[in-house]
């Protein structure tokens, strides 16, 4: 499991009470517990598939399922056009495959240097308390107190450089966009989002009709983080679409 920015794989604990087996949630650089260099180039796309093919061989010796959420989600998708033969199934939870149009791009690229900028500026502290009043974000208030409080700290202790070399490096205006990859992935693939998510309800809708093997799934009463802001639904629907695969 592929966390989002600014998170870390413990955010995935509240689903994980909910799915049977082993769950490997590991840190992506610059957040959590992995490293975070002050260098921008081990934070690129194609660096961190690398590093996440090193985990791989280490920790995991048998076909896997993936999930990945938003930025996480980004990750998944160029992982899984790397190394398909290795991922049995993949799910992608409220995730964007990046911005086909150049002017977009370019748009989106200057608006993530800017909030690298910002963060590097103000502090991860202070950042994270900003970031919680995203629109995006904000939803994810609906998990338990003692879980949001907890994830809350994790996001406030971050290094401010391995957050802002990442926006740098793999951020949606950065990230080579995956829209043209879509139809060739054949991976058994789940699309969840947030029906209170507009903007990635629709992208999700997208995504779905342009992958030949993909079902889609609306999560009721939640945004942008269905498996933080309403765990146990979440962990069923993942749960089984997993059972309903051919073993």
């Amino acid at each position: 499991m592929l966390h989002g920015f600014t998170g870390s794989g413990l955010d995935f604990d509240g689903l994980a009470q909910h799915m049977p087996g082993r769950i490997w949630a590991p840190d992506i650089i610059g957040h959590g517990n992995s490293p975070a260099p002050r260098s921008v180039a081990p934070y690129s796309m194609e660096a961190v598939i690398d590093q996440l093919e090193d985990w791989r061989k280490t920790h995991l010796h048998e076909h896997f399922h993936l999930v990945g959420y938003s930025m996480g989600g980004r990750v998944a998708l160029h992982w899984i056009a790397h190394a398909p033969e290795q991922i049995r199934s993949l799910t992608l939870i409220s995730a964007n495959p990046g911005l086909a149009d150049p002017t977009d791009r370019t748009l989106r690229q200057k608006a993530d240097h800017h909030l690298a900028d910002h963060i590097e500026e103000i502090g991860t502290a202070r950042f994270a308390s900003e970031w919680s009043k995203h629109p995006l974000i904000r939803t994810q208030s609906k998990a338990p107190a003692a879980f949001r409080s907890a994830m809350e700290t994790r996001r406030s202790q971050n290094k401010t450089w391995g957050l802002a070399n990442s926006l740098r490096a793999m951020g949606t205006g950065t990230m080579p966009s995956m829209w043209g990859h879509l139809s060739a992935i054949n991976t058994p693939t789940l699309i969840m989002v947030g029906e209170q998510d507009h903007k990635y309800a629709d992208i999700g809708a997208a995504c779905h009709q342009a992958m030949g093997n993909s079902q889609i799934v609306v999560m009721k009463d939640v945004g942008h983080a269905p498996h933080i802001e309403s765990p146990a639904p979440a962990g069923k629907q993942i749960t089984l679409f997993h059972s309903k695969l051919v073993r």
